[in-house]
């Protein structure tokens, strides 16, 4: 048995191109390589996952009529102050 005749394309057969060609070596690699396959599916599922959750929770903002200025925004989350005052608040 020869390293060429391992390969679904190898052989006297004459070279396969296009859709075909992709589609035979796709089945080949499905069936010769379980690991891979395995992984290559969990990383779709989870691609396909993380898109759904985007767009079901991240596309638009919950609140469409509530708009903050940058600045504003900004200087409430990086001011020390205001974060030690509300904790102080929180306390009492």
């Amino acid at each position: 048995m020869t390293p060429g005749s391992l390969h679904p394309l190898a052989g006297d057969q004459p070279a396969l191109r296009g859709p075909i060609a992709t589609l035979a070596r796709c089945r080949h690699w499905l069936r010769q390589r379980p690991l891979g396959r395995d992984i290559a599916i969990v990383l779709l599922v989870k691609i396909a996952l993380l898109a759904v959750i985007k767009f079901a929770f991240f596309n638009r903002p919950a609140a469409e009529r509530m708009h903050l200025p940058p600045n504003e925004v900004a200087r409430a989350l990086l001011s020390p102050q205001i974060a030690q005052q509300e904790g102080a608040r929180h306390a009492q």
